[in-house]
């Protein structure tokens, strides 16, 4: 999906979030008991279906303000920082690997100086690496691609994101 607005974002992640918020709703209808307690099976399966819409809430929402991000055609100047290293992630990549060539750095250094003020390209693709589980240090790394605040915001909660995991793995 195309998002080329800051409401196409809006409405993208109101709408995911509704999507998601609805699943877990008929899960948990589906699954509890007519009377009573629920199971232990069903909480243990309440407990990865609700990390698992977290996860991908999470992850669906920050590709979706990069591709609002990256589809603004923008100099690298105009850009956030967090949003400038996402642009030169490729050219910082390579140039990392290169220890004994030097051309690698210089295009590096090049495109820190000569193009700043050109229209730079985000590969959506690669921008958000979400590795393969939410932990609350992938979700710190998430929010720095994106450009929020993950000390002042959501460090506090670091410890339930991880708590959040570490019961879906001891469930899986």
């Amino acid at each position: 999906m195309k998002i080329r607005a800051t409401a196409e974002l809006i409405d993208y992640l109101g709408g995911n979030k509704q999507e998601r918020k609805r699943e877990l709703i008929s899960i948990s209808h589906d699954l509890s008991p007519k009377k009573g307690e629920p199971s232990a099976r069903v909480r243990r399966a309440a407990i990865v279906l609700a990390y698992a819409h977290w996860e991908g809430f999470v992850k669906d929402a920050a590709r979706a303000y990069v591709r609002l991000a990256s589809h603004k055609s923008r100099s690298l100047s105009s850009l956030t920082l967090s949003f400038q290293a996402l642009a030169c992630r490729q050219e910082l990549t390579i140039a990392q690997a290169a220890t004994r060539r030097i051309q690698p750095h210089i295009a590096v250094v090049k495109r820190f100086i000569d193009d700043l003020e050109s229209s730079c390209h985000i590969n959506q693709d690669a921008a958000i690496d979400t590795e393969s589980n939410l932990t609350a240090e992938v979700f710190e790394n998430i929010c720095h691609c994106i450009g929020l605040d993950y000390r002042g915001n959501w460090a506090t909660h670091g410890p339930f994101i991880d708590d959040m995991f570490r019961n879906r793995c001891e469930v899986a």
